[in-house]
């Protein structure tokens, strides 16, 4: 064998390790439902964020570390976190939103959860929206949403308790 051929078979041989530990720690990862340092693309993260909602034309006198433009139906807020959770694996939900490059996401959802976030009565208070984390797409898919106190009574015609 020549030294050209003895390099190559080496090199082999580490490529073909590399990716096998790769896929070990993927599948152990994945099997134990604790999110690591790899976020798979594919792989929604299950999250809870806590935040206000604020018009996009107060970005500028809106600040905080966790603070950046949400799209939903084509129309941009500003979302400032409160709160960041994952509801599966290890991970803090703060340090996974630091992961997010650009940091900007999509809501998506049904559209009576859009919409009741949309509600000019939810601007500025605070809501809790559950869903899942796409990193590849930066979308995040509400499955639920906690509705701020007092959005009821701006957004509705609810007579109250009866007599």
């Amino acid at each position: 064998m020549t030294k050209k051929q003895q390099s190559l078979f080496v090199a082999a041989g580490l490529l073909l390790a590399m990716g096998v530990t790769g896929l070990i720690h993927t599948h152990d990862s994945l099997a134990s439902g604790r999110a690591t340092s790899f976020f798979p693309p594919n792989i929604p993260l299950h999250m809870r964020l806590t935040g206000v909602l604020h018009p996009y034309e107060a970005r500028n006198e809106i600040g905080g570390l966790h603070t950046f433009p949400v799209t939903m139906h084509r129309k941009q807020w500003i979302f400032q976190t409160e709160k960041a959770q994952t509801l599966t694996g290890s991970q803090h939900g703060s340090s996974v939103l630091a992961r997010l490059f650009p940091t900007r996401l999509r809501f998506v959802g049904r559209d009576e959860l859009i919409g009741t976030l949309m509600d000019p009565g939810t601007e500025g208070k605070t809501v809790v929206v559950t869903g899942y984390l796409y990193f590849s797409s930066n979308r995040f898919w509400i499955t639920e949403m906690e509705e701020p106190e007092g959005a009821a009574e701006s957004g509705s015609s609810d007579p109250g308790p009866e007599p």
